[in-house]
């Protein structure tokens, strides 16, 4: 299986929009800054990502989502080095990745696309 069959269309646009929520960890809460990258094609959007962040260093995906025809072409890949980019922190893994997370961080690291 290949992980990245072509290049990003270039009429890609990424942008995002990011918020703090607070969650109840008990005994104590916590807040989380939140980022929500989505991908558009035109006016159709064909992916999506949110990303939190605890503290001021690390970011780490929670959700991301591409739409199947459009999978495997490097959508993904903008959307996290754009999170990357616009929060200033240095994006790790999640604890829990599904095969196709696992691919990607794999052709993250081979790359070097990550900072």
């Amino acid at each position: 299986m290949t992980l990245l069959s072509s290049l990003p269309p270039e009429d890609l646009r990424i942008t995002h929009t990011q918020d703090t929520v607070t969650v109840q960890f008990k005994p104590r809460k916590k807040t989380l800054d939140r980022w929500i990258i989505f991908a558009r094609l035109g006016k159709r959007v064909v992916g999506y990502a949110v990303f939190t962040s605890e503290g001021t260093t690390r970011l780490y995906p929670m959700e991301v989502n591409v739409v199947g025809t459009y999978q495997r072409r490097g959508i993904a890949t903008a959307m996290y080095q754009y999170a990357q980019r616009v929060s200033g922190r240095k994006l790790r893994p999640s604890g829990q990745q599904t095969t196709a997370a696992q691919l990607l961080w794999t052709h993250l690291r081979k790359q070097k696309l990550l900072r």
